[in-house]
C-alpha cells in the first residue's frame, strides 16, 4: 500500500474512533478520554522516534486536546530525552501559536530558546518551526 493510500485509509479509522465507531464496523460507541488522559497520550507519543504514519496518531491527539496541548508541548522542550524535545518541537511548529493568540509569545520564546538546546537535531527543528511560525524558513 502507497503511502497516501495508508494515510487516507488511517484517517477513515480515526474520524470512525473519533465518532465513537470502533475499528471492524462495531457500533459501540468509545468512552470519550478526559483532557487528563489525552495529555498523558501525548506525553508518551512525545516519547517515541515518529515517521509519518506514527505522527498522523499524534496529529489526532493534537487536534482533541487543542490549546490544552500547549503546557504538555512547552514542558516537553525541556525534557532530558532529545527525541521529546525534537518532537515537542516539531509538533509546535506545526499547532503554530494558539487560535486565541493566548500562547503566541511563549510558543516564540520557547523555540528561540531550543534553538540554544546541546542537541543539534532540536536546534534544526526549533529552526524550522520558528520558519513555519514565520511563514518560511529561519535563518
Amino acid at each position: 500500500m502507497r503511502f497516501l493510500e495508508r494515510v487516507m485509509v488511517s484517517a477513515a479509522v480515526a474520524v470512525g474512533l473519533l465518532l465513537g465507531f470502533e475499528v471492524g464496523g462495531s457500533a459501540a460507541p468509545a468512552e470519550e478520554p478526559s483532557r487528563e488522559q489525552l495529555q498523558q497520550e501525548l506525553r508518551q507519543e512525545l516519547a517515541r522516534e515518529m515517521d509519518a504514519d506514527d505522527w498522523f496518531g499524534t496529529s489526532m491527539t493534537l487536534v482533541l486536546l487543542g490549546s490544552d496541548a500547549y503546557p504538555v508541548l512547552l514542558d516537553a522542550l525541556q525534557d532530558p530525552n532529545p527525541i521529546v524535545r525534537v518532537n515537542a518541537a516539531s509538533a509546535l511548529g506545526t499547532m503554530g501559536p494558539s487560535q486565541d493568540g493566548g500562547m503566541k509569545d511563549n510558543v516564540r520564546e520557547a523555540l528561540q530558546a531550543a534553538m540554544s538546546d546541546p542537541d543539534p537535531r532540536v536546534r534544526e527543528q526549533a529552526r524550522i518551526s520558528l520558519g513555519s511560525l514565520n511563514g518560511g524558513l529561519e535563518r
